[in-house]
């Protein structure tokens, strides 16, 4: 116990040394003007000269000089830009977001001072002023017309940041804003432009309130603003951009706003219902909003005038978001059907009469099956894009249901959802049930090979199919028949195009054919399937003739039927005898 007490008391007096010992760094550090926090090196790249003070390493700095940031919190506000950075292109690198911070503007800011005072001016006149890996934060102000950013640089560039905080005053001339998160408050704007010319925002992110508001009150001034490739997380009831023409005036007023977005934008926010999207609106005017702006999406001129030139890149038709009044009875044109009808857009409620719509039919083929009951299988015309939900599976004697199969052989399951692309049948696969035959129990031995359909004595105990007797039910007849017949049991179009060609000796096709469905260098395939068809012992569709789909399912009756087309069912059990 007297040890570990030793220990505490050790420790205390360790932590309060250590205490005093920072205290002189501490001090030397607030001497240093312009820097705030824990003391840090400030590295001036060219000369690779380290200062405590950042205004000293500004004032050393050349244009085109890069500053090296180190940890701790860092501002120039107050700082007078005449002996600093007037004239200068400077880069500010620190060491990541979540280890150098730069103040834009006071510290602490005070509430009851507005306008000029919440300016920071300490790049008043430079050139091209560089932030990269840290995070540039601004106080907060009751005043909606407080001057939060940087006064009159001619250019800022900002990469790799986090901005935190409402901010309206950047480069003059231009902002540029790269894989950049801006994290405003709730419900507040993430930054304006309003100060810069022209100001761009590439691969950047909006946590929280409202994106990017465009505003001045220059009337002679063009504002041009470029967003690509961004993500708005949360912007509530207001759109990624937010245009305020509010001051404007129409017949004096020379501003022009232009906005483009390109890229992969995501936004998350209401839809806007005067211009159907959530990357731009408007804050409402008495009348024309949009009167002063031209949006470009892709390069395409969307909105011009108060306008909306086309309807096409809004979330209305993204979404498909329309409302379908049919005008006219569906018309077959071949390979698709058409109709006349009205749509309204269900978000901006945009009317587009006499408009031509593209419809699929689907259709089924039981297959010699029987349908489910209370089951529509009737053909039906789907619109372009809308979605057809495969119906039930019917049922089948002795087979068991395998899937829904269309004319290049896809499958698809009962209740998928299908997408039409082109009029579709789908026919049902079927999958034989083998049923064991029943135990005859003890009895005498049958005489060695008796003849197909006979038990031994001359009777007949089968059922006839193309003129040839065969055993059974259904399914086990067909499957004796068959083994008997050609000694396998083909299931696929290729398997019975083979075995009906090579038992004919392999017969040169009269025509040299190559179906695009079977590979060019299976040439036996290729010749036994073009001599079935020009034999008409298999089929092909007609509109899809240069496919034989050698793995399409053929049921075992087929098999017996196109064996007795081309060689006679009881001319070979007579050749078997």
């Amino acid at each position: 116990m007297k040890q570990k007490k030793q220990n505490r008391i050790l420790a205390a007096l360790l932590a309060v040394v250590m205490m005093f010992q920072m205290l002189p760094m501490m001090a030397f550090a607030d001497e240093g003007a312009g820097s705030e926090g824990a003391p840090s090196d400030v590295t001036l790249r060219r000369t690779g000269k380290s200062y405590s003070d950042l205004q000293e390493a500004v004032k050393a700095a050349e244009s085109g000089d890069t500053i090296e940031l180190g940890v701790g919190d860092y501002t120039l506000y107050k700082v007078d830009s005449t002996d600093t950075t007037k004239g200068k292109n400077l880069t500010f690198v620190g060491q990541g977001t979540d280890k150098t911070t730069w103040y834009i503007g006071a510290y602490v800011t005070d509430p009851n001072k507005t306008g000029e005072y919440t300016g920071d001016y300490c790049f008043d006149g430079a050139g091209t002023v560089t932030f990269e890996d840290m995070t540039l934060r601004a106080g907060p102000a009751k005043d909606p017309n407080a001057k939060i950013g940087f006064i009159r640089p001619d250019n800022t560039v900002v990469n790799n940041c986090e901005i935190v905080g409402w901010t309206a005053f950047w480069g003059w001339n231009s902002a540029e804003f790269t894989n950049t998160t801006f994290k405003p408050s709730l419900f507040k704007d993430a930054i304006w432009v309003y100060s810069s010319k022209e100001a761009t925002f590439n691969n950047c992110t909006f946590t929280a309130g409202r994106g990017v508001k465009v505003y001045t009150e220059d009337s002679e001034k063009s504002v041009t603003v470029n967003f690509n490739d961004c993500t708005v997380e949360n912007s509530g009831s207001y759109p990624a951009i937010y245009i305020d023409e509010y001051v404007l005036d129409r017949d004096g007023s020379k501003e022009r706003y232009n906005i483009n977005i390109t890229g992969s934008n995501h936004v998350k926010a209401q839809t806007n219902t005067y211009t159907c999207s959530k990357l731009f609106g408007f804050k409402r005017r008495d009348k024309d909003p949009g009167y002063f702006t031209n949006v470009k999406i892709d390069g395409e001129l969307v909105w011009s005038e108060g306008e909306m030139k086309t309807h096409d890149y809004t979330d209305g038709e993204k979404d498909n978001a329309y409302t379908i009044d049919p005008v006219s009875e569906w018309e077959n044109k071949g390979d698709h059907f058409e109709r006349k009808v009205t749509k309204t857009c269900n978000y901006c409620k945009r009317q587009f009469p006499n408009v031509t719509e593209k419809g699929y039919q689907l259709s089924y083929d039981l297959n010699d099956g029987t349908g489910a009951a209370g089951v529509d299988y009737e053909s039906k015309i789907y619109p372009e894009g809308e979605k057809a939900t495969v119906a039930a599976a019917p049922a089948l004697n002795g087979y068991r249901f395998v899937a829904w199969q269309d004319e290049a052989d896809n499958r698809y399951p009962v209740g998928m959802e299908l997408t039409l692309t082109a009029n579709t049948t789908l026919t049902a696969l079927w999958e034989s049930v083998d049923k064991p035959e029943p135990d005859p129990g003890p009895g005498p031995s049958p005489d060695p090979d008796p003849e197909p359909g006979d038990d031994g004595s001359g009777a007949v105990i089968g059922v006839v199919i193309g003129g040839a007797a065969v055993i059974g039910g259904y399914e086990l007849a067909t499957r004796l028949y068959l083994k008997h017949l050609i000694g396998v049991v083909p299931s696929t179009r290729g398997e019975l195009a083979l075995l009906m060609w090579e038992h004919a000796d392999k017969p040169e096709p009269k025509t040299a054919f190559t179906y695009s469905d079977i590979d060019e260098d299976d040439t036996d395939l290729q010749k036994a399937a073009q001599w079935c068809v020009e034999n008409e012992y298999l089929h092909v569709r007609d509109n899809d003739n240069d496919r034989f789909h050698p793995n399409g399912w053929v049921p075992k009756l087929k098999v017996i039927q196109a064996w007795d087309k081309a060689f006679g069912l009881q001319a070979k059990a007579n050749a078997d005898k």
